[in-house]
């Protein structure tokens, strides 16, 4: 990734920079899941269902990715309460991806 999109332990500051998540971005924000700050989600493709239930409510702050593309949240999903609507149907055994802080 270029030096100038790097910030803090070499995340991305703009994570729109690259089509996927490095592994060193996914192991930081399971980190920072686990210390409460974020809760993760993981769901697979079906190439049929657009809708998935979160685990928690979601408040704010989401980040996704579908078979190792990032997600832009309204032109590739939308979340409110427990659910995630995807814009289109996931491939069949694509990995989703969700990253979110929840309301509990």
């Amino acid at each position: 990734m270029p030096e100038s999109s790097q910030g803090i332990r070499g995340i991305r500051a703009n994570p729109q920079d690259s089509t996927s998540f490095t592994t060193a971005e996914e192991n930081w924000v399971i980190a920072e899941a686990a210390a409460g700050r974020f809760r993760v989600d993981t769901f697979t493709g079906d190439g049929v269902t657009t809708a998935f239930t979160l685990t928690q409510t979601y408040a704010s702050y989401v980040i996704g990715a579908e078979g190792g593309r990032v997600l832009d949240e309204g032109d590739d999903f939308t979340a409110s309460g427990t659910t995630l609507t995807l814009t289109y149907a996931a491939p069949s055994g694509s990995r989703i991806l969700i990253v979110y802080r929840s309301s509990t």
